[in-house]
């Protein structure tokens, strides 16, 4: 990786468009990650195991708090997830969001509103049967007995 690269991706020069870290951080904070809303763990194209993939985005590349839990979070460097999840670093990334205080994209993404704003997918294993055979409601996928 070249320096412009590492620049780019470690240290990134602030857009004037962003919004200000005193703004973000004065929003409430509901974090879907650790009531099952949304899927928790990603891992960013560079390898690194993160809390979701909300959380990989230029706005947080500013975040301290952020920078440390990344600097832990190289999948590469261990031989297991719990190892990451284990580290101090994590241990206080949880503790933290569990108390309302989080990454600055924590407060673009789970900022706390009166309506759900969060795409949740869920994925259904072939289980041979053809796109012919299901009846597909906006709640649930069932098969016809034909």
């Amino acid at each position: 990786m070249d320096k412009k690269q590492e620049q780019a991706l470690y240290n990134p020069k602030r857009d004037k468009s962003s919004p200000n870290e005193i703004e973000l951080k004065a929003r409430e904070l509901d974090p879907k990650c650790l009531d099952n809303r949304q899927p928790s763990f990603a891992m960013t194209n560079r390898g690194e195991l993160i809390p979701c993939c909300w959380v990989d985005c230029q706005q947080n590349r500013f975040d301290k708090d952020y920078q440390r839990l990344l600097s832990v979070s190289k999948i590469e460097d261990y031989d297991t997830i719990d190892e990451i999840v284990l580290t101090e670093e994590w241990i206080n990334f949880t503790q933290n969001i569990s108390n309302g205080i989080g990454f600055l994209g924590c407060y673009i993404t789970c900022k706390k509103t009166d309506v759900a704003n969060h795409k949740r997918e869920n994925w259904y294993e072939d289980d041979g049967y053809s796109i012919d055979d299901l009846e597909v409601t906006p709640n649930k996928i069932r098969v016809v007995e034909r």
